[in-house]
């Protein structure tokens, strides 16, 4: 146990400088690590207070800065309300040539930029929700016009798993989850009606534009993230890219998938969610693509900031979308990881640290780890 306890603290304190090669050579050796030590200091000991059932609401335009305004190509006619900047194609590339074994359309890497998401493939093989959609125009999206999922399925909370703590002795934040969120969802697969009914109200109107056969269902092995507990002050110089499963965590247990769709567009546009903002993919994983108000917040700012919502896969916190006074955090405010150093509520009190702001604009969550992230257990869409 000493010799195990003495090979992680090692692990946890080498330089995040080096090949991205040596990277995921200490995460495979941190992995087989922490499955010897998880039969030594099993899970089920680490406890996890349950939360309060947010409500869901929907996502309205006092969600969005006042004053709000695009570029690009306005089309005549476009709606006067506020509107948010598209996504589509805003993304560079991370990795070289390939991902997951597959050409990954990236002949030469790409520097990280603040607004985008510094992917690790250009190469998209999922399908998605209809293109012609009623809230998008040319270059922007209106949220009020957005529609949303119908239903308000309350199953799933009763049987929601989360737990995040540290252990004992060690600098290690260990996370879990099942899958489950600990909040309402709305009704998936989302129903299609009778075809042979002209009108059938059994049909949810989410359907016309996106198909999604998908239902939600637990892991059939809960998810267990080891992540450092303090990730310390970031190398400014280091960047990751994003693949296309989790890249974290929420407090409500739900994960956080970056702001692409499965076929690289702006998820949160093109998409259609249910209340909370989430829907499964096609492993009947539930989650998010960016803030949900329906995710748990936890020791927001006397200054009206936001709370911590949940951990990236690098370890640093992911803390909600307001800034002091309450005023939504934008792109302007955060670096090219979408990430800034500011004071925040971090293990166990008020402190200066780097952490990840979800924002209500594109990309909405995180553009880039900014450590060195753990490898994700849920396989892309």
């Amino acid at each position: 146990m000493t010799n195990l306890k003495r090979i992680i603290v090692t692990f946890m304190l080498t330089t995040r400088k080096g090949s991205r090669f040596l990277h995921l050579a200490q995460m495979a050796a941190l992995a087989v690590i922490a499955t010897l030590l998880g039969a030594l200091c099993p899970l089920s000991a680490l406890a996890h207070e349950p939360h309060q059932t947010p409500k869901p609401r929907r996502r309205t335009s006092t969600d969005i800065s006042p004053g709000t305004t695009t570029t690009g190509d306005v089309p005549p006619g476009t709606p006067k309300l506020p509107s948010l900047p598209l996504g589509d194609a805003k993304l560079r590339c991370g990795q070289l040539k390939t991902y997951m074994g597959k050409p990954n359309g990236c002949l030469k890497l790409e520097d990280p930029e603040a607004g985008y998401i510094y992917s690790c493939t250009k190469v998209f093989h999922g399908v998605g929700a209809v293109d012609d959609v009623p809230w998008i125009f040319g270059s922007i999206w209106y949220p009020d016009l957005k529609i949303h999922v119908q239903g308000d399925v309350d199953k799933y909370e009763k049987d929601a798993k989360f737990s995040a703590s540290k252990l004992a002795t060690l600098p290690i934040r260990v996370v879990r989850t099942n899958g489950l969120p600990h909040h309402h969802t709305g009704t998936f697969p989302i129903a299609p009606g009778d075809p042979n009914v002209d009108g059938d109200p059994a049909e949810d109107p989410a359907y016309k534009w996106d198909q999604n056969p998908h239902s939600i269902a637990k892991y059939d092995n809960d998810l267990v993230f080891w992540l450092p507990y303090e990730p310390g002050p970031p190398d400014l110089s280091s960047h990751y890219c994003l693949g296309l499963g989790a890249i974290g965590v929420t407090l409500t247990g739900v994960p956080l998938f970056n702001g692409l769709d499965a076929v690289g567009r702006d998820a949160d546009a093109h998409e259609l969610q249910d209340l909370c903002d989430g829907h499964p993919q096609d492993t009947d994983s539930y989650h998010y693509h960016g803030y949900s108000p329906c995710m748990i917040e936890e020791n927001k700012g006397d200054d009206g900031s936001s709370g911590l919502v949940g951990y990236a896969l690098d370890g640093y916190g992911i803390y909600g979308p307001l800034g002091p006074g309450g005023k939504p955090i934008t792109n302007v405010d955060l670096d090219e990881c979408h990430g800034r150093t500011s004071r925040v509520f971090w293990n166990g009190k008020f402190q200066d640290v780097y952490h990840y702001n979800l924002t209500y604009e594109y990309p909405y969550s995180i553009g880039c780890f900014r450590g060195t992230p753990v490898i994700s257990q849920i396989p892309p869409p």
